[in-house]
């Protein structure tokens, strides 16, 4: 099963980057491969949300349960869609000075063959830029990033 963890300090503040990453409806905006995306069963520390993903003539509805405790966590379960198995947990970590410090981790297994060999490596692409096109809407929504400096990371 394809599993991608990544970690990433960014001159973002952590209610910054957790509001980009909880704002599902805006996925289409900045995310290449969401073509649309809305959520329901809206509570004070979950949603449901349906994506349509779409990469060249591959398209797969996907609905997920997120689950989240602000601003530290965010965690992303399939409720149906292609996806046999799918883990997705963000978590961010004040590092001070206005930056924040992204734990980013994807596992997932397509329910197909089919689908893991052909979209397999796409989806997989894709969530290897997951937290590059993060950082690319912070600085679109909130200007050029403060200097990373000695903040480690």
């Amino acid at each position: 099963m394809p599993t991608h963890h990544q970690k990433k300090t960014v001159g973002y503040s952590v209610d910054e980057i957790f509001d980009l990453v909880i704002d599902v409806t805006s996925y289409p905006d900045f995310l290449p491969w969401c073509i649309s995306s809305s959520t329901t069963e809206i509570e004070s520390d979950s949603f449901h949300a349906d994506l349509l993903i779409g990469f060249k003539i591959f398209r797969e509805n996907f609905g997920s349960r997120v689950e989240f405790k602000r601003p530290r966590v965010i965690e992303v379960t399939p409720t149906y869609g292609p996806f046999r198995k799918m883990q997705n947990i963000w978590s961010f970590e004040d590092k001070g000075q206005n930056c924040c410090l992204i734990d980013f981790y994807v596992d997932f297994e397509f329910r197909s063959l089919f689908l893991n060999k052909v979209m397999g490596l796409l989806f997989y692409d894709a969530v290897k830029k997951m937290v590059d096109c993060f950082e690319k809407q912070a600085n679109q929504k909130y200007g050029s990033p403060v200097e990373l400096g000695t903040i480690d990371g």
